[in-house]
């Protein structure tokens, strides 16, 4: 070969043909490789997990996650929908959740996070909830409410992913018209959330064991893999750790897990959801299902009418004296005590509602036991109290052994009606979800007895206890009226 034709050979391997090829690979690559894509391209590292994750929308149809709290579900679920969005031209995401809050304040926020931080620029018109390169080329999140599965009607596109963020909180009907838009030739479906309530279409995924599937424990998180700790070994935490940082401090941690097994028994419908990434084996007698307690967590309903307290008093030792504040269907944690006496805890509810920006037109106070005298300290200080106790004859006796049975059972059936909303309050949560109900031989619903319970439902019964209305046989005080508020959709904020 001449001087001259080496000399040619080398220019038309060099720019621009060689730098197009170039471009080319990392097309094919970026389009195949969604983990390298968010690392190279945005600069973002998913952990071994995350990456099987995304890489999963590469090959199947439907990708299933089933995940612990705080284990980046949403970290994984916005970095899916920039690398679709960007890798396939005229592409349509949707991303959608159970509420407006999750949307617009966690997905979405994790989309704007990445977008802005991106190590190579990625163009588009981004707003709150959408992120548009073209007319026909955009990413667009919305809420799934049960009533508006039309919401859905009018996508398509060749190319198509669909994003549902807290999946069990999707409905039936939703969850059918998401399938309706991929119809597609290029169309992918990632279900990503907490597995709260097996009788869902997340739940039946993997039952019958739908597409990729994927299940995140706490102990499958870097916090825990990166120490050997596992649920075995998790009381010596503190020695496998020793003097290390945590690799990813924002995930679920030894410490927290270690204290929520304490707390909630290992058995227990909140471990393993919450936990172990299981959804919790709930029997027919559990009173309040753990998704419906979430979905009461999520609710934003319209606080209205007059103000009541529950009040379950304790005394010494590990259990709390509670009082929640309750208005219309709205009810909080108000304040919590410990190893007070009767006297003490009649001053700080005295001393609350002396402060209280709106005071309460009753308080209902468990009056068994040593609730009793705090009872009586509050009548004689004229306080607008009532005595309940929960172990007298119940209003309707056909249907309930005593009226403890039949103030939960009240409380269920707001639950399932949707007429409450509560605070995303674990302790609280984990205590409703594991009070069970048994029927007696003459067909009375009954409670089971506290002696069988791991702890003392104390919010829980202060919670039962504000939804408490004015009844003569249960009351100390005559003609106070209590009555059912109605519904709106704005939040309560204390």
């Amino acid at each position: 070969m001449t001087q001259a034709a080496a000399t040619e050979k080398r220019k038309r391997k060099s720019s621009p043909h060689r730098e197009e090829r170039k471009q080319r690979r990392m097309v094919r690559r970026a389009k195949s490789d969604p983990a390298w894509w968010t690392e190279n391209v945005l600069g973002d590292k998913p952990w071994p997990k995350q990456a099987e994750i995304l890489n999963a929308l590469v090959d199947n149809r439907e990708v299933n996650v089933r995940s612990c709290h705080s284990a980046g579900k949403s970290w994984v679920a916005s970095r899916a929908a920039l690398w679709f969005l960007f890798n396939h031209p005229r592409s349509l995401v949707i991303t959608t959740a159970p509420t407006a809050r999750q949307v617009r304040g966690i997905i979405w926020r994790e989309i704007a996070t990445a977008h802005s931080r991106s190590r190579v620029p990625l163009g588009g018109d981004l707003s709150t909830t959408a992120l548009r390169i073209s007319e026909d080329w955009l990413a667009l999140g919305f809420t799934a409410a049960d009533h508006d599965p039309d919401r859905f009607q009018g996508f398509h596109a060749k190319s198509t992913l669909v994003i549902i963020d807290e999946a069990c909180g999707v409905s039936e009907q939703i969850d059918t018209a998401v399938d309706s838009i991929l119809s597609g030739e290029h169309c992918r479906l990632l279900r990503i959330g907490n597995p709260t309530d097996a009788q869902t279409p997340f739940g039946r995924a993997f039952a019958k064991q739908q597409g990729a599937r994927f299940k995140i424990s706490a102990f499958d998180c870097p916090n825990f893999t990166s120490f050997g700790i596992t649920e075995d070994n998790l009381d010596d935490w503190r020695d496998l750790q020793g003097a290390q940082a945590l690799p990813y401090p924002t995930l679920v941690n030894p410490e927290w897990v270690h204290l929520k097994r304490k707390q909630w028994g290992a058995g227990s419908p909140m471990w393993a959801a919450r936990i172990a990434a299981e959804f919790p084996a709930e029997g027919d007698n559990v009173l309040v299902p753990l998704h419906r307690i979430e979905s009461a967590q999520l609710a934003e309903l319209e606080p209205v009418g007059p103000i009541s307290w529950g009040v379950d008093v304790a005394r010494m030792g590990a259990d709390e004296t509670v009082i929640v504040e309750r208005r219309g269907p709205v009810a909080r944690v108000l304040a919590t005590f410990r190893k007070l006496d009767t006297m003490q805890v009649a001053g700080r509810i005295a001393r609350l509602f002396a402060v209280a920006e709106e005071q309460p037109s009753r308080i209902n106070v468990d009056e068994i036991g040593i609730g009793a005298g705090v009872l009586d300290r509050l009548t004689e200080l004229d306080l607008p109290v009532v005595g309940v106790n929960v172990g007298t004859a119940a209003s309707d006796r056909e249907r309930f052994a005593n009226l403890r049975a039949e103030i939960f059972w009240t409380l269920r059936e707001r639950f399932e009606a949707g007429e409450i909303d509560i605070e995303e309050d674990d302790e609280l949560a984990s205590q409703l979800a594991s009070i069970r109900y048994l029927i007696t031989s003459s067909g009375k619903v009954q409670m089971e007895s506290k002696r069988e319970q791991e702890g003392s439902p104390d919010r829980a019964d202060a919670l039962s206890l504000a939804f408490v209305s004015s009844r003569p046989d249960i009351t100390r005080t005559e003609n106070l009226e209590f009555g059912d508020f109605g519904l709106r959709s704005s939040p309560w904020n204390f």
